[in-house]
């Protein structure tokens, strides 16, 4: 019988092995098709940082990301947003957001993202840092954000229904979706100016935070609708009817704070460039000189806070961590390490060569060693004057009654190392309830661990009854800021005397009338225009009187600017060192030195632009500082020692327009506008 060589044998073997490989080949690929499908099944549509794409550092800014769900199946789980450094690695802490998407769903979900001074960039300038979001759940992927949040004046925008074709885009106004406008009021600090032709649909929350941003200086612009006229707004949104000059009586202006609204008598598609330029101009700072002065109180800004990423939350948290360092005794312990240093060596090796018994050499050195070791622990030993204590610093902006717009600095120090809850609602709250049953007296609630260039062991839930979850080793300090609009104390101001004919001469008396649950009164300030003066409590008053009478101090009144960007702080940045008088300093000593920083980051709150104009001739704005009210303070975690000092700012109306001569007339509307502007009791 013949046989085919071994060779031949092996030629065949391929034809016979093919199929088997072809279907290896196909399976492997079909897995990799299911899983590329899997990974993508979430599609980041689109995005947006703040209402425009521009944002204001040192606020909370949403973030809107359009997600789809390609997948056959629904998608429940989170969306985690991380700040990462330029060499991937992982910044702060990450924000969670709880998501369900139906099958084939688009839909925005929004986060509150805290952004510092070095989170904005100017121009095309690349940003240090980048986003990532991650998601998680029956589906998992990630992607990282491609857009970075820039730097811009207030934003205006066209508030349109989902679904409507005829975009404001084309006219210059960046269109919004009712939808996306927010449920609270924090969130809002880079709106400008909202312009309106209907009646949106929203829930309580969001009309609630549209009113509270007007009250607090928004501007809104009202067209025609549809059918030629002025939309008729709900009682809810009543602000923003036009008064009716053919019923009689004549309605009294409503209550719209520091806000405006004109009524324009042209509709959506009669708008041009040039009538929103027009209409928004007076405002906003002068367009010519902005760049010029941004980048004078950019330099002046980085002196003030010796370049901590240009921030004053890191020097307020420097200054917590000044509060909670224990007062060592350093002198003594130095001495006791020398003495210890020089009875080991040479101390041991003179006993050595002695020649004395080696047993006693060593116990010699051994008891010096317990004995110092004992010394040292008692001398040096840490929690024998300290607690666990929350420190927090407040600004509250008047949103009218009793309800604050309240941005909050505040660092936990803790004795016992453990993960905790930090939250301002109270534990047994019901976490199920929604944001339209949600008591009024506490809104939506949000944390972010700022200036920090290291992960930290947590994470951040925003919204209501929001929480900062994070782990804290034993002695150690967490800074964190929170941002909340709720109930607190009331002051009613009366103007009783007004007189001021110069910088340095004034007769100024004010009444103020305490609600019951106020705390007690340490400072005061009122400015007036472009100018800001310290005011004393008078000598018929005490400060824990219900009325006590405000009158001029010895200071002349300042520029307002000139404190709001000054370079000098007074060792602001908290530096010590260990035999530095400084750290004998008492709390109440060491929040005196926080207030006029305080105030300054206040005034910079309510006008971040140097260039802006001054406050309006028939307004004067109080500053009152006072103890942090019980509503204000941390109530998880419970077993902890509470201190901290709030900064309330709410505006009145001057009756003596004529004597204030710094400031310019009030704006005027449009020839075809009607202007409302409003005034706070």
């Amino acid at each position: 019988m013949n046989h085919l060589p071994d060779h031949a044998s092996h030629t065949q073997r391929p034809p016979a092995l093919q199929p088997r490989r072809l279907r290896v080949a196909m399976l492997l690929a079909a897995i990799c098709a299911l899983g590329d499908a899997s990974a993508h099944a979430i599609e980041i549509v689109d995005l947006k940082w703040g209402f425009d794409g521009t944002a204001h550092p040192e606020t909370f800014t949403p973030l809107y990301v359009l997600v789809r769900n390609d997948a056959a199946d629904g998608f429940v789980g989170q969306f985690v947003l991380n700040k990462h450094d330029a060499l991937g690695g992982r910044i702060g802490a990450p924000l969670v957001l709880p998501v369900a998407l139906a099958p084939s769903q688009q839909n925005w979900i929004r986060f509150s993202v805290y952004l510092e001074n070095g989170d904005v960039v100017e121009g095309s300038v690349q940003s240090t840092w980048n986003w990532r979001l991650q998601w998680s759940g029956n589906q998992q992927g990630n992607s990282r954000l491609e857009v970075s949040p820039r730097r811009g004046p207030p934003a205006r925008v066209m508030l349109l229904p989902r679904g409507d074709v005829i975009a404001g885009g084309s006219f210059g106004i960046t269109v919004l979706f009712d939808e996306l406008f927010p449920a609270s009021v924090t969130t809002t600090d880079a709106l400008g100016t909202v312009f309106l032709d209907h009646v949106p649909r929203w829930q309580d929350s969001q009309r609630r935070a549209f009113t509270d941003w007007l009250r607090r200086g928004g501007h809104v612009q009202v067209l025609h609708d549809s059918t030629g006229r002025h939309p008729r707004f709900p009682s809810s949104l009543g602000l923003l009817n036009p008064p009716d000059p053919d019923t009689p009586p004549l309605p009294s202006e409503p209550d719209l704070g520091n806000g405006t609204v004109e009524f324009h008598a042209r509709g959506r598609v009669d708008i041009d460039p040039d009538f929103v330029n027009s209409v928004t101009r007076r405002n906003r700072p002068n367009d010519t000189s902005r760049a010029e002065t941004e980048e004078a109180a950019d330099g002046d800004f980085s002196i003030n806070f010796g370049g901590l990423s240009r921030s004053s939350d890191m020097a307020f948290f420097s200054r917590f961590k000044q509060m909670t360092t224990p007062d060592h005794n350093w002198l003594v312990i130095f001495v006791l390490a020398g003495l210890y240093w020089l009875l080991l060596f040479p101390g041991g090796l003179i006993l050595g060569l002695k020649r004395i018994d080696y047993r006693i050499v060593l116990g010699s050195i051994l008891g010096t060693i317990a004995l110092f070791s004992i010394g040292f622990s008692w001398i040096g030993a840490r929690a024998y004057d300290e607690a666990t204590v929350v420190n927090s610093l407040a600004a509250a902006r008047h949103l009218g009654g009793n309800r604050w717009d309240v941005q909050q600095w505040s660092a936990l120090f803790v004795l016992d190392g453990d993960k905790y809850t930090i939250s301002h609602s109270e534990p047994d709250s019901d976490r199920s309830t929604g944001p339209t049953s949600m008591a009024p007296a506490v809104g939506s609630q949000l944390y972010a661990v700022p200036g920090g260039m290291s992960r930290v062991p947590g994470s951040i839930h925003n919204g209501i009854h929001g929480s900062l979850n994070v782990a804290i080793p034993p002695y150690t300090l967490r800074p964190f800021l929170h941002r909340v609009a709720l109930a607190g104390p009331q002051w009613t101001p009366t103007v009783i005397d007004w007189q001021v004919t110069s910088p340095r001469s004034a007769k100024i008396t004010i009444a103020l009338t305490a609600s019951t649950n106020a705390p007690q009164l340490h400072e005061a300030w009122v400015q007036y225009g472009s100018s800001i003066r310290q005011l004393s409590i008078g000598p018929d008053s005490d400060a824990n009187d219900t009325t006590i009478n405000l009158v001029q101090g010895s200071a002349p009144a300042t520029d307002v600017q000139s404190i709001a960007f000054s370079k000098d702080f007074s060792d602001f940045n908290g530096n010590s060192f260990p035999f530095s008088a400084r750290r004998k300093d008492g709390p109440d000593k060491l929040y005196k030195e926080l207030i006029q920083p305080l105030l300054a980051r206040t005034l910079r709150w309510i006008e971040p632009d140097p260039t802006a104009s001054p406050l309006r001739i028939d307004r004067l704005r109080l500053f009152l500082v006072t103890d942090l009210p019980e509503s204000f303070q941390v109530k998880q975690p419970q077993r902890i020692g509470r201190a901290g000092r709030a900064m309330f700012v709410l505006d009145t109306v001057t009756p003596v327009r004529a004597e204030i001569s710094d400031s310019p007339s009030p704006t005027h509307a449009m020839a075809d506008a009607v202007t409302h502007k409003g005034n706070l009791p």
